[in-house]
């Protein structure tokens, strides 16, 4: 069990950190579950991304694998990652008291 080698270094992990809303651990079950969606490949295909349970009923979906793929047809690791950090708990327990103090 404490003989898995990461995927990613110390400093990819600082870096992932800082840039989302999830610590090293939830990095790491992140990178697990987009492995097993690619199939052995470094990217989601726009339709393999739109299939995502929590996306299929979405009628915006098209347009959200659209926004968070560099290219607009592929989502890679990093895409699937802020997309996840951008839609966590995290960013709506940051952000809906400023929206509320704000409207005051």
């Amino acid at each position: 069990m404490g003989n898995e080698v990461s995927a990613f270094t110390e400093s990819e992990l600082e870096i992932l950190e800082e840039c989302t809303f999830f610590n090293r651990k939830e990095i790491k079950k992140i990178h697990r579950f987009f492995r097993e969606l690619c199939n052995g490949r470094p990217y989601l295909t726009k339709e393999q991304f739109m299939a995502i349970a929590e996306l299929k009923c979405n009628p915006f979906r098209e347009r959200i694998a659209e926004v968070f793929s560099a290219d607009g047809q592929q989502i890679s690791f990093d895409d699937f990652l802020d997309f996840l950090s951008v839609f966590s708990e995290a960013v709506i327990q940051f952000f809906f008291p400023i929206f509320l103090w704000g409207s005051l």
